[in-house]
């Protein structure tokens, strides 16, 4: 019996020129590893594959400088970020481009209550926001994940309007994968 890493058996058939007979035969055999060869040729490249590029869809946008309308739709003004003009500053809605799956996040204050803050799609409420009264000032924020459609639309609504709200109030989406 041999000690070696990999025991295995090697089967054989001889064959006898003269008499056209052959013989099998099974062989225990040891296969032990020696020492490392010198690399082999690099191969030929594989076949191309489908893009690593990524559907894009993001924005971020504040109130900045611009007073809320009185109208309940919050209108996000001032851009930090909106690459594909999925969000209209005109409308205040995102309108999705790419199917899939996205996460919404907001922070609204005032100094007088604007009564409730809802993520509404497609004028469904997704979600109504966490409101909290600190210094002086009441802070409504959310964040949430949503499967959306091409064409689906995305927006901010508070329900007594948008007119007491601060300039650093700010919606900010973008979507983490295509489905």
């Amino acid at each position: 019996m041999c000690s070696c890493d990999v025991p295995g058996l090697l089967n054989l058939t001889l064959f006898k020129r003269t008499e056209c007979s052959a013989v099998k035969l099974t062989v225990p055999v040891c296969y032990s590893a020696g020492p490392a060869g010198s690399q082999g040729l690099r191969g030929p490249p594989g076949p191309p594959g489908s893009s690593s590029q990524q559907p894009r869809s993001a924005f971020s946008v504040s109130l900045g400088g611009s007073i809320p309308s009185s109208s309940n739709v919050l209108r996000f003004r001032r851009v930090t970020y909106n690459g594909q003009n999925h969000y209209s500053t005109e409308t205040g809605r995102f309108t999705c481009q790419v199917s899939g799956v996205y996460q919404f996040e907001f922070f609204c204050t005032a100094f007088q209550t604007v009564g409730s803050v809802q993520l509404r799609r497609n004028g469904s409420v997704v979600m109504t926001a966490f409101s909290s009264y600190v210094d002086g000032r009441i802070n409504y924020t959310g964040d949430t994940v949503v499967q959306l459609g091409q064409g689906d639309q995305v927006w901010l609504e508070a329900t007594q309007g948008g007119s007491g709200l601060l300039s650093e109030s700010f919606f900010s989406g973008h979507i983490l994968f295509t489905v």
